[in-house]
C-alpha cells in the first residue's frame, strides 16, 4: 500500500469477548504498522453488535490511541460467516486520529494546536473461537 510516499506494512490480531447468546462483544485490535524504518502499534478497543448467527453483519464502535502519540475514534462494519469454530470475515474501518501539531507564525515564533486526520482500512481474514 502507498499512501503519501510511505510504504505500509500492517500485522493484526484481534481479541473478542463475548458472554454466551449476547448480541455485543468487547474488542480489542492490536495493529502493528510498518512503515520505512519505523514501527506504530495501534490499539483500539470497541463494542461490537452481532446481527445474525452463521452469516453476521456486525457495526463497530469505539476508540484507540497510537504509540506515537495520536489518539481519536473508530467505527466500521464487519461481515462474518460461521463454518464450525471458524469464521471467515470482511471488515471496513474508518479512523479519526486527533495529534498534536505545531504551527509556525510570521514573526519566527510558534504555537501547538490540536489537528485531525482520517484514514480508512478494509481488512480480510481468519478468526477462531478458543472456548466454544
Amino acid at each position: 500500500v502507498l499512501k503519501s510516499g510511505f510504504k505500509y506494512f500492517p500485522v493484526a490480531a484481534t481479541v473478542e469477548y463475548r458472554f454466551a447468546k449476547a448480541y455485543f462483544s468487547l474488542n480489542t485490535d492490536f495493529q502493528f504498522l510498518f512503515f520505512n524504518s519505523n514501527t506504530m502499534l495501534t490499539v483500539p478497543l470497541y463494542l461490537k453488535v452481532i446481527i445474525g448467527n452463521k452469516f453476521r453483519v456486525c457495526p463497530e464502535a469505539g476508540g484507540f490511541v497510537r504509540t506515537n502519540g495520536n489518539y481519536g475514534l473508530t467505527g466500521g462494519l464487519s461481515i462474518e460467516y460461521r463454518i464450525k469454530k471458524l469464521f471467515l470475515f470482511a471488515k471496513a474501518d474508518y479512523y479519526l486520529d486527533t495529534y498534536k501539531a505545531r504551527g509556525y507564525d510570521h514573526f519566527g515564533g510558534s504555537y501547538e494546536y490540536t489537528s485531525s486526520s482520517s484514514s480508512a482500512w478494509v481488512s480480510i481474514g481468519l478468526k477462531y473461537s478458543i472456548l466454544k
